[in-house]
């Protein structure tokens, strides 16, 4: 009775945080699939429904691990029907979720409960976070199974743990690297507990990673039964993003993830850290048991995953570092509620954090510089000017053949919007296609390529919201 009631309290507290994310759903239900990531979701939830729900994908969506969200998302079409607003639903769930876990998370960080809510402001507003609500994204549940994993051992709830892991390394590959993170943290804490008897511990520990290691083998060797690979395969799609990178593509990897941990707006993080440092060296700060959690925590996840996003090209997207954002925000959070004396200070440092993190929603580089798109809020323009540009085409009697694109708007237009559409634009070609729908939205164009559109080509429509763009170009030639 007494958790039931706490859990309605609790509940009760974070109806804000719910309502903000139950409306911000509700509001982009009817937007379209958007980046690659969410149209492979998709394509393979049609090929499962489509295919009696067969797990023998085509290369051309097999991503080599479980695809478990498609496979849901194509249950709840054959329910409820094949509509948009089933794929945002079903990140409800998660998403609600993950508030939970965070609350607790803070909670078990935090001594005084009334900085709790301010810490969870904090995470909630990051752009990356938000991005991965509007959108039908794994990372979003790999985030929501990682801190019910991480909550599951600080509050020992062993019997949850099983669920927990099983989510995490079914729902992406990412999330089985994720599960390595969580062993060395339970093995660390369980290794206090046992006093160094470093066997004990690992024996204890052990069985609840055992059901979601041999589900996900299993897995793995059914799926290298029928189709002879195993995560990887020559004409794989993604086989670019396995490439090892040279010296100097692993230099641009470090720049790379340099950038990502400043970008939108968290360059306000490492500049409070730095005067947290300071405080440090002064004595001012004492260095106690959560944040050598929290530093554990930050530090097991870069490592982890450090080898894979250096070692390989493109694979330090800003969604990939989603854990590790939220883990830094907590970490400021607990040293500017728990470690700052001086309550002006704090307001002054907290009103600070908030605009420029609001403001990182809409950093938006020139042209010319690939951005993260998909981890941005920035991007919701995005759909109805597609949609306008489609609209103009087809009023002009324009074919899609006619007209060159980039992903993530060369998939089938059936993918994207869940429609019987069958049309999609074909990759560009600027000697053969008479027009080229452009937007800035697209990272793939080159800059000699952009440089070609601006400065020959002629504008024969555009659309413009905020900072988001599509324009279709038409040839001089023609």
């Amino acid at each position: 009775m007494k958790k039931s009631v706490l859990l309605k309290k609790e509940s009760l507290k974070l109806l804000p945080f719910y309502l903000f994310f139950v409306i911000l759903t509700v509001a982009v239900s009817n937007n379209s699939f958007f980046w690659d990531k969410d149209i492979i979701i998709s394509k393979t939830a049609f090929w499962f429904y489509e295919n009696n729900f067969s797990f023998q994908l085509p290369n051309s969506i097999d991503t080599g691990y479980t695809p478990i969200l498609s496979l849901i998302l194509a249950l709840l079409w054959k329910i409820f029907g094949i509509k948009l607003q089933i794929g945002h639903y079903l990140m409800l769930p998660f998403s609600l979720g993950l508030i939970y876990q965070l609350y607790i998370f803070l909670k078990n960080l935090l001594s005084t409960e009334k900085y709790v809510f301010p810490a969870l402001i904090l995470i909630t507003i990051d752009t990356t976070l938000l991005s991965q609500v509007i959108v039908v994204s794994s990372d979003l549940v790999l985030a929501f199974f990682f801190f019910l994993s991480v909550n599951s051992i600080l509050g020992n709830k062993r019997y949850i743990l099983y669920f927990s892991l099983l989510g995490l390394s079914l729902v992406h590959f990412r999330g089985v690297i994720s599960c390595f993170v969580i062993l060395i943290l339970d093995y660390y804490i369980h290794r206090k507990e046992y006093k160094g008897n470093y066997f004990k511990s690992l024996l204890n520990i052990i069985p609840q990673y055992l059901p979601s290691v041999l589900i996900y083998a299993g897995y793995l060797l059914y799926h290298y039964k029928t189709t002879g690979w195993i995560l990887k395969h020559d004409d794989s799609p993604w086989a670019s993003c396995f490439e090892v990178v040279s010296i100097q593509g692993f230099i641009r990897n470090i720049l790379i993830i340099f950038w990502r941990l400043i970008d939108f707006g968290r360059l306000i993080f490492w500049i409070a850290g730095f005067y947290m440092m300071i405080m440090f060296i002064k004595k001012k700060f004492r260095y106690d048991d959560k944040i050598q959690l929290l530093i554990l925590l930050i530090s097991i996840a870069f490592i982890v995953n450090l080898p894979s996003m250096l070692m390989f090209n493109i694979m330090a997207g800003h969604r990939y570092f989603i854990v590790i954002y939220i883990l830094i925000t907590a970490t400021v959070a607990y040293l500017l509620f728990e470690k700052t004396r001086n309550k002006r200070l704090i307001r002054i440092f907290y009103a600070i954090i908030i605009i420029v993190m609001i403001s990182g929603n809409f950093w938006i580089y020139p042209d010319k510089i690939a951005k993260g798109w998909d981890a941005t809020i920035a991007h919701i323009p995005y759909y109805k000017l597609r949609k306008k540009m489609i609209h103009y085409i087809e009023n002009k009697g324009i074919s899609f053949n006619d007209i060159g694109s980039e992903v993530p708007n060369t998939a089938m237009i059936k993918y994207i919007d869940l429609s019987d559409d069958n049309r999609q634009f074909p990759l560009k070609n600027f000697d053969t296609h008479k027009y080229i729908f452009y937007s800035n939205i697209y990272n793939m164009f080159t800059d000699e390529e952009i440089d070609e559109l601006k400065n020959n080509w002629l504008v024969e429509k555009e659309y413009r919201f905020l900072q988001v763009y599509v324009i279709l170009y038409k040839n001089p030639v023609y």
